[in-house]
């Protein structure tokens, strides 16, 4: 790209090149799209997804008593709030 006036496009935009970016953009690259994966960081393994400690919450038909606090530590208290309360 040599001009500010150049544009890049592709079928289908991807913001983040976590789990849910990468499986997406492979997905959907096999059926013949073109993709373009977007992140903010530099290095692309530098996402929320490693940053998971092996867990993948699922909201089930019951509240589960402790699960706030519990995504909290995981976390080193440094979820949202907000996101969570909605889970537990």
């Amino acid at each position: 790209m040599n001009s500010v006036n150049s544009f890049i496009t592709a079928d289908v935009l991807i913001l983040g090149t976590g789990i849910s970016g990468l499986t997406s953009a492979i997905l959907l690259a096999e059926k013949g799209l073109e993709v373009l994966l977007v992140t903010k960081e530099a290095d692309l393994a530098e996402t929320n997804t490693s940053w998971a400690q092996g867990g993948i919450i699922f909201p089930g038909p019951e509240k589960v008593k402790g699960l706030a606090h519990d995504i909290q530590a995981a976390s080193s208290h440094t979820s949202c709030t907000k996101a969570i309360n909605p889970l537990s």
